[in-house]
């Protein structure tokens, strides 16, 4: 009959303090800082491969025009100007030897649910054409934008400038 007892305080006594612990969770989920959750804002360009991987290259600003979505370079960063210089010598047409600052690259992004974007085009500033585009959030401070072809898409993530 003592083990019972025992038991049966033991269990109680788990209870309480999984209880306390639950409690604990809920209040730091409600008290969390919440981040935008828009695609609108300032987003910083990281170099995704070979010797730009990880560096800081430009600052990309998205902003609603319309109905529509459009991003364009506001800010070229010091290792982006090492690598490409300030002005577009690999594009064509109407941005060639154009000045990244200001330049519009993504143009007709349109929502199509909740944090997702799509239908918009991309115009890749390394090859000098443009493809079709999507945008969405990882979480509030992290952008993912997709050039695709296709179905192919290659997604390049963009954390939110504080």
């Amino acid at each position: 009959m003592k083990k019972l007892g025992l038991f049966v305080v033991v269990l109680f006594t788990l209870f309480i303090f999984a209880g306390i612990s639950h409690a604990a969770e809920k209040k730091a989920e409600v008290t969390k800082p919440a981040g935008s959750k828009t695609i609108v804002g300032k987003w910083t360009v990281v170099g995704m491969k070979g010797s730009l991987k990880g560096k800081e290259l430009a600052v990309l600003e998205v902003y609603q025009k319309g109905d529509t979505y459009e991003a364009k370079y506001i800010k070229l960063l010091p290792a982006g100007i090492a690598a490409y210089g300030t002005k577009c010598t690999t594009c064509n047409g109407e941005r060639k030897d154009q000045s990244f600052d200001g330049m519009l690259v993504v143009w007709g992004m349109k929502k199509t649910g909740d944090n997702k974007y799509t239908k918009g085009r991309i115009y890749s500033t390394e090859k000098g054409d443009d493809y079709g585009c999507k945008m969405s959030l990882k979480d509030p401070d992290m952008l993912i934008l997709s050039g695709c072809i296709a179905f192919l898409c290659e997604d390049n993530f963009y954390p939110r400038v504080k």
